[in-house]
């Protein structure tokens, strides 16, 4: 835990320091968590429990129903935030979002540039931040801009290499500008774009979703669009300072928050951030509550590079998601030679590459999704929503760690290998057996 002093040094004046609070015990752990509001145990997305655990107080694992990992919800990191002594006072502010006008909400920018500096992840000095509601608010934010800077009788097209995030498809199809002479400007997806036309844009995930892959792009740098959400340590070994023109971040991946709905980018040119402001105001800009309830969580991580110890965020999250990609890797792996091989019909697609998900391929014909939600009561998401066949599946490693115990099981049943007993921490990380057997009581949380 880094010291108030640390806290003190790196956030700036207008912030003030969060307090510390104790929380008491939960009882709905590790199947799920209490909400005050409530006065019940409750999982995400509007279930009761997590995952295929149920009961009143979520302790009953139900191993005939259907285990859901085919989303993006970054609930792991809620498990490192449930350990940090700090009580969220971020409260509510009276006014419209801080970034409209000249500037974002200073201390929150400030904590993003040296966040960047710390990480080494991506170059500041010379960058517009442009703030959105989420990663896909930036992304809808620059999609407008291609827009809006085309030219009068100019169709840009916008493309990326498969396997893609399906999303980009809609956002390219619904971005439309106007100009001054009520000349409308759109985008159009089309993966066969001639790649040397300066009216093509690609978007590179880096690190991409779903399969890992580190990208180059195929259109020269100056029209490329890099979404960073995942080039962070917990996902990716990070060895260089990226300084694309445009680099999209976000608050959902980085450090779990995808409630706060906060994502920000990095833009070189100034007047291609400016239409990505423009299109940010048209809903008011960022919530007041978002800007701050991030800048809180980015002044713990940044405290982390001051007290010049262990960069306790990073090394838990890098050590979950290594401890779990092994995990399924092994169930894959040759017990002889440790290479990975195809068992049951499916194969590991990864190579090597850690990260948020796992990508899986079936055989030519077959429906992976399919597969694994009736073979192994798993439900991924298809290929299709990747842009390749449906012979592919991806499941994500960013759920809780009950989840991924229980996963690990139905995988290895299914393949036939084994899980081991990697991810099984939960007990000792939430002293469940003070609950075993006794009574639940005292179940009023909060600060």
């Amino acid at each position: 835990m880094p010291s108030l002093l640390a806290l003190v040094l790196l956030v700036p004046p207008a912030l003030s320091l969060p307090s510390t609070c104790s929380q008491p015990a939960d009882p709905c752990l590790p199947g799920g968590k209490y909400d005050p509001l409530l006065g019940k145990c409750q999982g995400y997305g509007g279930a009761s429990c997590f995952g295929c655990y149920k009961g009143e107080f979520c302790d009953v694992l139900d191993a005939e129903c259907t285990l859901g990992v085919g989303g993006g919800q970054p609930v792991l990191f809620q498990e490192y935030w449930e350990t940090v002594d700090v009580c969220d006072e971020t409260g509510m502010d009276f006014q419209t979002g801080r970034n409209i006008g000249e500037s974002n909400y200073q201390p929150l920018e400030d904590q993003i540039r040296l966040l960047h500096a710390n990480v080494g992840n991506a170059e500041t000095e010379g960058y517009t931040i442009v703030l959105g509601e989420g990663a896909t608010g930036v992304m809808n934010a620059v999609m407008y801009a291609l827009a809006a800077t085309s030219a009068a009788n100019e169709t840009r097209s916008v493309f990326a290499q498969a396997p893609y995030y399906g999303n980009y498809v809609a956002q390219t199809w619904n971005a439309m500008a106007v100009d001054s002479d009520l000349n409308r400007h759109v985008l159009q997806w089309d993966e066969a774009a001639d790649v040397d036309s300066e009216s093509t844009f690609e978007i590179v995930t880096y690190p991409n979703n779903p399969d890992g892959a580190l990208r180059s792009p195929h259109v020269s740098p100056s029209r490329a669009v890099f979404d960073c959400i995942y080039y962070w340590p917990q996902f990716a070994s990070v060895d260089r300072k990226m300084a694309e023109d445009v680099m999209l971040f976000s608050a959902s991946k980085h450090t779990g928050h995808a409630g706060t709905r906060l994502g920000w980018a990095l833009v070189k040119d100034a007047a291609f951030a400016g239409h990505m402001k423009d299109f940010v105001q048209r809903s008011l800009g960022v919530s007041m509550d978002a800007q701050l309830r991030q800048a809180y969580a980015l002044a713990h991580i940044n405290a982390q590079w001051a007290d010049g110890g262990a960069h306790a965020y990073y090394e838990f999250g890098a050590g979950k998601i290594a401890a779990r990609f092994d995990a399924v890797a092994a169930l894959f792996a040759d017990p002889e030679t440790g290479q990975l091989r195809e068992r049951n019909g499916v194969a590991m697609m990864n190579n090597g590459a850690r990260g948020a998900y796992v990508w899986l391929k079936c055989a030519d014909g077959v429906d992976c999704q399919a597969l694994l939600a009736g073979e192994a009561r798993v439900a991924g998401t298809g290929g299709a929503g990747y842009g390749v066949g449906a012979e592919y599946a991806r499941l994500q490693m960013m759920a809780r760690t009950v989840e991924m115990d229980d996963l690990l099981e139905r995988l290895g049943d299914f393949l036939g290998g084994d899980s081991g007993d990697v991810t099984r921490d939960w007990r000792g990380m939430y002293g469940k057996e003070m609950w075993e057997g006794k009574e639940r009581e005292g179940m009023t949380g909060g600060c």
